[in-house]
């Protein structure tokens, strides 16, 4: 029996390699002007420096939940929130310790976007079961882990300064919230993403030893 090997979906693949390419061209672009502004920024003194962090917080006062129509209304409380705050001066070691943090998850997520356009490739040419690309979701799934942990480290670095120096009526700043955690569950799809790579190398392994069978 003849197998098809025609190639389905070719052109969708075409598409997100132009939207991946395009995607890690600015992106390495900017992680280039980051580095950059951040030696310079050691050593020469910036004008108009603003850093952005996170900060975690709770609501201690209780809120009102308007219903609509005859309901009525009910009491709330917010106990977990991230937020962002927009700071003119930090002290320099605090601010290059935050910034290799992002640098490194800047960087992390650009080698993830080489993968995903390697696996692209790969497929547009008709070499998708391959070991190779095995190899490139196995990678994804660590560069994946590891760019959640940066960033929770990088919140709860910010949250840890912070706390203590800010204050806002009705709001407690604290070290650890429920948020901070919020995107925890995609460590598990990473972890999923390593037992779905190691299947793959498999396939690809018994695939080629039937072609070199036959």
């Amino acid at each position: 029996m003849e197998i098809t090997r025609k190639l389905y979906g070719k052109g969708l693949i075409t598409f997100l390699l132009i939207v991946f390419r395009s995607i890690f061209l600015l992106a390495s672009i900017a992680l280039v002007i980051m580095g950059i502004y951040g030696i310079l920024s050691l050593f020469v003194e910036v004008t108009e420096s603003k850093s952005i962090f996170p900060v975690l917080f709770s609501i201690t006062k209780e809120g009102i939940l308007n219903n609509p129509g005859d309901l009525g209304s009910a009491e709330f409380n917010l106990f977990s929130g991230m937020g962002l705050i927009v700071v003119d001066e930090i002290p320099t070691g605090f601010k290059l310790l935050f910034d290799i943090i992002l640098f490194m998850s800047y960087a992390c997520s650009l080698f993830y976007l080489k993968l995903v356009i390697k696996i692209l490739e790969a497929a547009n040419q008709g070499g998708f079961l391959i070991i190779e690309n095995a190899k490139r979701l196995r990678w994804i799934a660590l560069l994946g882990i590891a760019i959640y942990l940066l960033g929770f480290i990088a919140t709860l670095a910010s949250s840890f300064y912070f706390n203590g120096k800010l204050e806002l009526m009705n709001l407690e700043f604290t070290n650890f919230n429920r948020f901070s955690l919020v995107s925890s569950n995609s460590v598990f799809n990473y972890l999923f993403l390593l037992v779905i790579a190691e299947a793959f190398r498999i396939g690809a392994l018994l695939k080629k030893e039937n072609e070199l069978t036959i």
